[in-house]
């Protein structure tokens, strides 16, 4: 068969059917024929499938994947399910296993500290002389303003800190009442094995997340908790580098 001619009968095929799979776009080629999902892998070494191949790679959340020669068949029902797991940009845990196990246990808990600055607000002002007619003019304010920085030598700290820990969250797949395929959100937890556990197979394309480690125990149900012995060593980031605090305030 003419290669351009069949190219043609498998973009027919992707328009004639809003759930197939099959047939890869034009700047992507692909000769397989039937109900398909190709493999993509981003240069960290992150694989997940990816629906709808229209080119040989796509970003999400400030991640590129690139469409790699490994692809699975899909029945019926599999293919609802990988549905899912392209749309919703889903990272399967097991065929990511080493690598996933390996960016949870590096992750580390550290210090952010408190500065404040000063930004020029300008606000206008109006009013109706007289004669009726509306003027302008414009005044402006020195406003006193606060962020969050690792740098522990920042010239405008203000004595407050926090705590920043990192999060995984799991979903699994399952079929409603009404016999369609949705996910359900578990966690969060921070270490990605206990997902598994759990009974959730994926974590989304960030990976995981960072937050306050007082909103992770409280959103674990820690409200008073003070026992920092049991929980993640914090350290402290400088030029870079992690440097764990008890380290840092000797080395002062």
């Amino acid at each position: 068969m003419n290669k351009e001619i069949k190219k043609a009968i498998i973009s027919l095929s992707v328009f004639t059917s809003l759930l197939t799979m099959a047939g890869c776009g034009k700047e992507a080629e692909c000769d397989i024929e039937g109900n398909h999902i190709h493999k993509y892998k981003n240069n960290a070494g992150i694989e997940r499938y990816i629906e709808g191949e229209s080119e040989s790679k796509y970003s999400f959340s400030g991640n590129i994947y690139y469409r790699t020669n490994e692809y699975l068949t899909l029945d019926e029902e599999s293919q609802k399910i990988y549905k899912v797991v392209s749309d919703k940009s889903l990272v399967d845990i097991k065929d990511n296993e080493e690598l996933l196990y390996s960016i949870s246990d590096n992750l580390k808990d550290y210090y952010e500290f408190k500065y404040y600055y000063y930004e020029t607000e300008y606000h206008t002002h109006y009013y109706t002389d007289g004669d009726g007619k509306q003027h302008s003019y414009t005044t402006s304010e020195e406003v006193k303003k606060y962020k969050w920085t690792t740098d522990p030598h920042h010239k405008n700290l203000t004595g407050d800190r926090r705590i920043i820990t990192h999060v995984f969250y799991g979903y699994k797949i399952v079929k409603d009442k009404n016999g369609k395929y949705k996910t359900i959100e578990g966690g969060p937890v921070n270490d990605i094995r206990v997902l598994l556990e759990m009974g959730y197979d994926y974590v989304d394309n960030d990976i995981y997340h960072s937050i306050e480690r007082e909103d992770y125990l409280k959103k674990i149900g820690l409200y008073n908790y003070v026992d920092s012995d049991s929980l993640k060593p914090v350290y402290i980031i400088e030029d870079g580098a992690y440097i764990l605090y008890d380290d840092y305030i000797l080395k002062r």
